[in-house]
């Protein structure tokens, strides 16, 4: 059910002010940073709008200390033991898509990230200070669901996710 606009009606919790702004954090973390939503690994729900639906070797919270130039929705993440894939009910259009990777615990490998079933970018953890910010992904949504799948191509454990921004364009 969709108005067109960034307020369906299934993911109204979801959309904050004029995003989709989502921490992905340890179960029963008591701090979700401020204008996100948290995500704690669920499977996907209608009634929700959004989720896990596919996770290889199942979810692990992390928490990192928070060093300085580290955001707070950068300080938690959810880490995987293989291929992931998380979806968020929209309304049909092209968003711009921001999300953090990497955990700083374990920065060995490379991650792939896809949107909407299209390569979106690749990351060398091993090369770069883990969370790596990814700004201005493009993605196309077409049939009212974007959706993000995470692997690690290189044979390193899974992937790991701090946090994603979706924006209508």
């Amino acid at each position: 059910m969709s108005d067109g606009a960034l307020t369906a009606k299934t993911s109204t919790r979801l959309v904050v002010g004029d995003a989709v702004r989502v921490s992905f954090q340890p179960r029963r973390f008591p701090r979700c940073p401020a204008g996100f939503v948290a995500d704690e690994g669920a499977p996907y729900s209608r009634l929700r709008g959004y989720g896990w639906r596919s996770v290889a070797g199942g979810a692990r919270g992390f928490l990192r200390r928070q060093p300085p130039g580290l955001t707070v929705e950068a300080s938690t993440g959810l880490a995987f033991a293989g291929p992931a894939e998380w979806v968020c009910d929209l309304p049909n259009g092209t968003y711009k898509v921001t999300l953090a990777l990497g955990d700083p615990a374990s920065p060995v490998g490379r991650r792939r990230v896809a949107l909407e079933g299209k390569e979106a970018a690749a990351v060398d953890l091993a090369a770069q200070a883990a969370p790596v910010v990814l700004p201005d992904l493009r993605a196309a949504v077409a049939d009212g669901q974007l959706s993000l799948q995470l692997d690690s191509p290189s044979g390193a454990p899974g992937a790991e996710i701090s946090y994603i921004l979706i924006q209508r364009e």
